[in-house]
């Protein structure tokens, strides 16, 4: 898959992360749906939106988005988890997904994103 086609969807309620994580990956070349800051949008995102990678907060505005990385799921959409919590504390059907543990870097981001989507 080209770069220019993939269509990431970013979920994040923290302006200013939400801004670099955004900046990032279409610095990269990718098309960037959101960042959608609350759940009920994230829920109809993730269940009707062309999408290749959803990238999640396991947080937003104080509710789980667990739900969401299960809409994802159903549609065979990769989701990598982004938390300030350890990956050990995700239920056990999220402890093999995509994990990126707050803080981060750009090349950090960036390097996850291409594990999940194989290098494009």
């Amino acid at each position: 898959m080209a770069a220019s086609s993939l269509r990431i969807l970013v979920i994040e309620d923290h302006p200013p992360l939400g801004r670099f994580i955004t900046a990032a990956l279409a610095g990269a070349g990718w098309v960037v749906v959101g960042p959608v800051t609350d759940h009920a949008s994230a829920l109809d995102a993730a269940r009707h939106q062309p999408l290749d990678l959803a990238l999640m907060d396991r947080m937003l505005r104080g509710e789980e988005t667990l739900a969401i990385g299960d809409a994802l799921a159903e549609r065979g959409i990769p989701c990598l988890l982004m938390s300030g919590y350890p990956r050990s504390t995700l239920p056990e059907r999220f402890q093999n997904s995509p994990f990126l543990e707050k803080p981060f870097t750009m090349d950090m981001l960036l390097d996850a994103v291409r594990a999940v989507v194989g290098g494009s």
